[in-house]
């Protein structure tokens, strides 16, 4: 079952120690038809079998591997996931009656398991992301199901029986409910079309919640109302009585909430309606000036630390591995000393360092420190007081210090710069990288200019043309005299051996002995290889890149999370020094690469994706009220929702990022539910024959049950997640708050907003 097993470093020109010992790494990999855990448990076994045998002085050391990340991240999520789960399920408890509580609740394992199926059917699997796509939908999967069975028991207790209460109850909600399924499915739907690995990292997400949601649509409509058509027996056993009376006493004091205060404050705020919308208004200005202001920051992934930190060496090409082992040792020691400034060896697993790998002139140093929980250094803190300590380094083409986790790991600022002539690139991208390192917060700067191989280059003088010589027999001999020239080629066994003759190492080892090469001349006599040709010096280029075939060069940095930002720094660039910097060096030209080129291709995605849904929301509503005016009305909800998710950021101490665009893009469908249950009630008491001011007082009253009901189940199904400190689900928190905290907040302002602007409505179109 094991599909490749890759032997240690067999390459003169690697070494790798783990804390001090000579190292060798066994890797395994598995087939595609064996479970990461399966693997290794298997290796493990293995192991224990091996260690006996081993010599003196070896020691057999199993590596924290993917499989065992993997078990972890998906017992965190089960925990979260079974912890909101409880807390939707208590929820309904309290304010429903049991047995509609237990058959609302229902439609959530009915929902997943379907949806678990149809994943098996589409080629998915239960990962991280599809684990975390069914949290999502813990909450959310019941809204349908709490309007329809809450609107049920409202009939029964109107005094119908439970058959006609079943089927009024659903008929009357079904068109809303549909709408509001829809819409839920069209707002995930721009996830499905974001490209670059972020986008396929998170593509199963909109897969299994459109999947569940789909599912709970059918449950709620069919099965659920024959479940609520049971009689209505009397209780006799004490357990159910006492659960009877927790709802029972939980409605009486929501009953008198919604009859005084709340009523009191929806009276006040419908006499006062322009009031009360212009002080909405007011809101989201401030808030989106507060966030245009640049106090919110927004970083194209999230910066989740994980706790082993990776320092990444490159030096010159063609230095001498004695070089690429001091340096090694400087990084080595540097980290030794922030290890003691910062609670000694008892926070250390374990320093491994990797010397050859990437090439001969690259190297690695990785220190692996035990979890936050039991440190108090933050992994961001130590990984900078081990650059302090490391210091400046001649000569480095690139140190770099990771330590973050997630999808991708590219320079958070990369520039892109093209120019024809290689030396006038070279000169800007130096200008560019100094430029950067003018910004407070800003390390890793690499002008992305590698000098490249020593090289050697020969051009023929005239005395050696006038001997006869050519560069072609020129270059032969030389390769001959240092290189070799083969002879012979003898079979022995199964191998193939070839001899080559070459001038002894003692005479091939310097440069002095280059200049010094006697040259066979076509007449039979010699001549030294410095009076035949002129030796030039110089260096060759390991890599030439071209985009769209242009010569290129990328000058990336990192950034320090909490002293700096990417975006504010490329803003500044952008507008203070490029257009210098583009003046300075005629036809220089310059784009954003990496992270920045990702994500303006996944917003600009996510912008097309987000109008087609909103403009396919909009004619769902528009058929459902035949009116264009409350559509947009109910649409209002939206930037209300966006405006609770930045909220939500900034309580919880998070930066922006892609992810929470992503919750709330997919916020954008479900914040509606809650207005569109209300206006749906409001059109139906006009109906009756109610004012508007009665029509949207009593919708308000009537369906402050439900709404509140939604929002509280959405966001206790979240609040795990959004709570969650563990690095391993750190990165997946942006898109739960979002979603949590955008649907707890707008249904505070929906439930005063909405029935002001129904009144203002009826305002402006004069009926009464």
């Amino acid at each position: 079952s094991i599909a490749t097993i890759r032997e240690g470093f067999a390459e003169t020109d690697r070494e790798a120690w783990y804390n001090g010992k000579r190292a060798v790494t066994l890797s395994v990999y598995r087939t595609g038809d064996q479970t990461p855990i399966e693997i290794s448990e298997a290796v493990h076994a293995y192991m224990d079998e091996l260690a006996p045998t081993l010599p003196a002085g070896v020691q057999l050391t199993a590596s924290r591997d993917r499989s065992e990340m993997y078990k972890d991240r998906l017992d965190l999520l089960l925990r979260n996931g079974a912890l909101g789960l409880l807390l939707v399920m208590v929820t309904l408890g309290l304010f429903l009656e049991p047995r509609l509580a237990f058959w609302v609740s229902m439609g959530i394992p009915i929902s997943i398991i379907g949806s678990i199926l149809i994943l098996y059917f589409v080629g998915g699997s239960i990962n991280m992301i599809s684990m975390f796509a069914f949290i999502i939908t813990l909450g959310i999967v019941v809204d349908d199901a709490v309007v329809v069975g809450e609107n049920i028991y409202h009939k029964r207790e109107e005094g119908l029986v439970p058959y006609r209460a079943a089927f009024t109850g659903v008929i009357d909600m079904s068109a809303p409910v549909l709408i509001a399924v829809a819409t839920n499915v069209i707002a995930f739907l721009p996830l499905l079309f974001v490209s670059g690995s972020t986008g396929r990292f998170f593509s199963v997400l909109p897969e299994v919640v459109i999947s569940v949601f789909l599912l709970s649509l059918v449950e709620c409509l069919y099965i659920l109302p024959a479940h609520l058509n049971y009689p209505k027996q009397e209780k006799s056993n004490r357990l159910l009585l006492l659960l009877g009376k927790i709802p029972i006493f939980c409605d009486r004091l929501l009953d008198r909430f919604i009859n005084g205060p709340f009523t009191w404050l929806l009276r006040l705020s419908l006499s006062g309606r322009y009031v009360v919308a212009a002080l909405a208004l007011a809101v989201l200005v401030i808030g989106y000036a507060y966030w245009d202001s640049g106090h919110i920051n927004f970083s194209f992934r999230p910066r989740i630390e994980t706790d082993s930190i990776d320092a990444e060496i490159e030096l010159p090409y063609g230095v001498s591995m004695d070089e690429v082992k001091r340096v090694v040792r400087q990084v080595e020691l540097g980290g030794i000393r922030a290890l003691e400034k910062n609670g000694g060896q008892s926070i250390m697993i374990g320093m491994r360092t990797d010397i050859g790998k990437g090439g001969s002139n690259a190297a690695e140093v990785s220190i692996t420190l035990v979890p936050q929980n039991e440190r108090s250094v933050t992994t961001r803190d130590f990984s900078t007081a081990w650059r302090q300590e490391v210091g400046e380094i001649a000569g480095l083409e690139k140190l770099f210090f990771d330590f973050l986790v997630g999808p991708g790991g590219a320079a958070a600022i990369n520039i892109e710069l093209s120019h024809p002539d290689p030396t006038t690139l070279e000169l800007a991208a130096a200008d560019l990288a100094e430029a950067v390192s003018r910004y407070e917060g800003v390390t890793d700067i690499n002008d992305g200019f590698a000098q490249g191989k020593p090289q050697y280059d020969f051009k023929m003088l005239p005395e050696g043309r006038a001997a006869g010589l050519t560069a072609r027999d020129l270059g032969r001999q030389v390769r001959h005299a240092f290189y070799g020239a083969e002879v012979l080629r003898q079979q022995r066994g199964r191998n193939e051996v070839k001899v080559v003759v070459r001038l002894p190492e003692d005479e091939r080892n310097s440069l002095l002995h280059l200049e010094k090469l006697l040259l066979r001349t076509p007449d039979g006599g010699e001549m030294p290889l410095n009076r035949a040709a002129k030796v030039i010096q110089g260096r060759a280029y390991t890599q030439i890149e071209r985009v769209d075939g242009r010569r290129v060069l990328d000058v990336t940095a990192n950034v320090i999370a909490g002293k700096a930002n990417e975006n504010k720094i490329l803003a500044a660039l952008k507008k203070d020094f490029l257009p210098e910097l583009v003046a300075r060096y005629n036809g220089l030209s310059y784009s954003f690469a990496g992270q920045q080129r990702e994500k303006g291709k996944a917003l600009n995605e996510l912008l097309t994706g987000l109008c087609f849904s909103m403009a396919a929301i909009f004619c769902l509503l528009a058929m459902l009220f035949r009116s264009y005016i409350q559509s947009l009305m109910v649409m209002i909800s939206i930037p209300f929702g966006l405006l609770s998710a930045l909220l939500g950021h900034v309580i919880m101490g998070y930066n922006l990022s892609i992810i929470s665009l992503f919750g709330m893009i997919a916020l954008c469908g479900v914040v509606i539910n809650d207005s569109l249950v209300f206006m749906v009630t409001a059109n139906r008491y006009r109906d009756l024959g109610m004012t508007p001011f009665e029509a949207a007082l009593n919708s308000a009253a009537r369906r402050f049950r439900p709404i509140m009901l939604t929002s509280l189940t959405t966001f206790f199904g979240l609040a795990p997640m959004i709570f969650e400190e563990s690095v391993q689900a750190r990165f997946l928190v942006p898109m739960a708050l979002s979603l949590g905290y955008g649907i707890l907040f707008t249904t505070l302002v929906i439930l005063v907003l909405m029935p002001v602007l129904y009144m203002i409505y009826y305002d402006l179109v004069g009926r009464e």
